[in-house]
């Protein structure tokens, strides 16, 4: 078990010293190189000032760096496995992990110095110290060990197979990370007023509408232990939409209410759905279909930062699913080894890319994947740009000319 600092930097008006500060920075690097420069030290310098008092060094742990491999994923990561004390930053939120308090606060004493030093503070409303098994809430998360609940012949199963098993059989505690309940209750409410505010449309507008609310939230914490949630909100919209439905047919039984708005879609029942005749035009896909399983990513290694300029690494994460784009755009950078076939170039954290048609749809090409090819958006602009220009040069317009087009 460890004890947690939750904390804050709070946010400020430029005072002139800080000002001065950033400026001086700025001389020599850009903003966020030198943002990040700077926690990535505060990191290092909290560590090196807990080693330095005496006795502490066994608390603290070595920092010695070696490989560690995921064993789900099979990836390679950088770890400092002997160390004890953990800091996870994100922005101006951050969480210091360890085992003893007095380790905890005199972090907290450190951290409160090192960022007065450059025109901050530390939240007093949003820091807290905690035990893990209490919980605290992060970046929309709610973080707890949990008394392990398996037992009797669930319990002998697991001792009697393999070391996952076993370790998992005998752990007194679980660590759980789950959507916080107040972004579930936000969520929720602005699917149902928005569900509420089309009573009078039909279902595939209100499909159409709501879809693109459910599918960016799930994709949120699909990833983590998230199924009760999700079961929940499933429960929830089905609740919802029939209360919908009802509404628009007053004077219909329940009964044919639901034969008309919910089918069997893909393996599921009452989904709703938007009907042409008896012909589905749309269906709504749910919460539990965007789960994934959880722990099935690699790990970033301890001295990785988003900004930090490796393209290269970056890249390739993201050219195995990583980072903010679709599964299809995923697939596509795979194929591609991400890199855009049109400039050579690497995609990177901040690009955007474009699916392109290598044969255009107003020619007949298809929406599959070996007519599609995943380009920088600005090579995607020019591509066409060039092609227009081509085109009109060759009369095309007019009926006239080949239609030579550049395959990748």
């Amino acid at each position: 078990m460890r004890v947690l600092q939750v904390a804050d930097v709070s946010c400020c008006r430029f005072s002139p010293f800080l000002q001065c500060v950033l400026l001086m920075n700025l001389r020599y690097q850009p903003l966020i190189e030198c943002v990040l420069y700077s926690w990535t030290q505060a990191h290092n310098d909290l560590i090196e000032h807990l080693r330095g008092i005496k006795g502490w060094k066994s608390k603290i742990g070595s920092t010695t760096v070696s490989n560690a491999i995921n064993k789900k994923s099979g990836k390679s990561y950088k770890a400092r496995k002997k160390l004890k004390l953990d800091l996870v930053r994100y922005a101006d939120d951050f969480v210091v992990i360890h085992e003893d308090k007095e380790v905890i606060e005199e972090s907290n004493k450190y951290i409160e110095q090192w960022l007065k030093g450059r025109g901050l503070t530390v939240s007093e409303e949003k820091t807290k110290i905690v035990h893990s098994t209490e919980g605290f809430d992060f970046l929309g998360y709610h973080i707890r060990h949990y008394e392990n609940q398996i037992k009797g012949t669930y319990r002998l199963k697991l001792l009697n197979g393999t070391k996952t098993e076993q370790n998992r059989a005998n752990a007194t505690h679980v660590l759980r990370v789950e959507p916080m309940k107040d972004k579930v209750k936000a969520h929720w409410r602005k699917v149902s007023d928005t569900i509420w505010s089309m009573k009078s449309a039909p279902a595939e507008a209100v499909i159409q509408k709501i879809q693109p609310i459910i599918t960016g939230w799930a994709n949120v914490y699909k990833e983590f232990h998230s199924s009760e949630a999700f079961s929940k909100l499933d429960y929830l919209l089905y609740k919802r939409l029939l209360q919908w439905a009802c509404r628009r047919h007053p004077n219909k039984g329940k009964k044919w209410v639901v034969e008309k708005y919910f089918a069997h879609v893909n393996g599921r029942n009452w989904v709703f759905v938007g009907k042409k005749g008896k012909r589905i035009v749309a269906a709504i896909k749910a919460y539990s279909k965007h789960k994934e399983r959880t722990g099935s990513y690699a790990k970033v290694g301890f001295d990785r930062s988003y900004y930090d300029g490796d393209t290269a690494y970056w890249a390739a994460r993201m050219s195995k699913g990583y980072g903010n784009i679709t599964p299809s755009k995923a697939k596509m950078l795979r194929k591609q080894g991400g890199r855009c076939p049109h400039c050579g170039g690497t995609f990177t954290n901040e690009d955007l890319m474009e699916a392109h048609h290598k044969t255009f749809k107003s020619r007949g090409g298809e929406d599959k994947y070996q007519n599609l090819v995943l380009l920088h958006n600005y090579c995607h602009d020019k591509l066409h740009a060039e092609e227009m220009k081509r085109r009109k040069k060759e009369g095309q317009f007019r009926g006239g000319g080949k239609d030579q087009r550049v395959f990748y």
